[in-house]
């Protein structure tokens, strides 16, 4: 499956932040929209931000984050892993894991199309491996034989 198909399935509109916001209004969203990364855009992407980004920076920059920005913590857009819409559901599994990351960007010529979590990729791969696990059982035993 193609990220695009995955992605109209998803039918989720990206959530996003200024670089300037600060971490506190951040993790407020994140609740709100029950979500583990937020991209940081002004005119085009800066990076992105996520919980991991929290918990792991917070203590190195050694302030209140209420009035740290989230650029203090996110992880710039130089640093981060991408796919194209275009792309395997596979490489993006294998992206995140090779990179040890559970939210990946999707982009299109230089312009934010998505993101995916590890989640939304998790759930794709066992749905696949469940119809065709379900093809086979038909193709070994027969249509009556299947009890899903």
């Amino acid at each position: 499956m193609k990220i695009k198909e995955l992605l109209s399935e998803k039918q989720q509109e990206v959530v996003q932040i200024a670089p300037d916001a600060k971490v506190c209004e951040c993790v407020e969203i994140m609740n709100e929209c029950r979500i583990g990364a937020v991209m940081v855009v002004d005119g085009q992407v800066q990076g992105i931000i996520s919980e991991r980004d929290i918990m792991r920076k917070t203590p190195a920059a050694g302030g209140d984050l209420c009035a740290m920005a989230v650029s203090e913590l996110m992880t710039p857009a130089a640093s981060l892993v991408t796919i194209s819409s275009s792309a395997e559901i596979d490489e993006a599994m294998q992206k995140m894991t090779a990179n040890k990351v559970r939210h990946l960007p999707v982009m299109d010529e230089g312009a934010l199309v998505g993101i995916l979590s590890i989640g939304d990729v998790v759930k794709t791969l066992w749905q696949a491996a469940v119809a065709e696990n379900k093809t086979m059982k038909q193709y070994m035993f027969g249509q009556e034989q299947i009890l899903v």
